[in-house]
């Protein structure tokens, strides 16, 4: 992953996350009008994940942003393709389970 120089800036209700774009060619992202409780209710979470809020904010937004549902199952499939083509096979875990439990 690249090394981000990441900025965010708070104003009463606007959240602006500023990204160098010599380190990296992605744009800024504003966010106006965050109700205070909503920046409160973020820092307290980014805390409860010993995180600074910049990192928690980054953290939600890859996590939201990340993989379509389509594009996840496509990604499964291929890495099972592969793993088939090796000739392996899959174990049966009810079988497994119950042969451990038996011992």
């Amino acid at each position: 992953m690249k090394n981000l120089d990441l900025k965010v800036i708070f104003k009463k209700d606007i959240i602006m996350i500023s990204i160098n774009k010599a380190r990296g060619d992605v744009p800024d992202v504003l966010v106006r009008n965050i109700e205070e409780k909503t920046l409160n209710n973020l820092k307290k979470r980014a805390e409860r994940n010993n995180r600074s809020l910049q990192a928690e904010l980054k953290s939600l937004l890859e996590l939201y942003a990340g993989p379509e549902l389509e594009e996840t199952k496509s990604m499964v499939r291929d890495v099972y393709m592969r793993y088939k083509a090796t000739g392996k096979k899959f174990s049966d875990s009810a079988e497994d389970l119950s042969k451990e439990r038996e011992e």
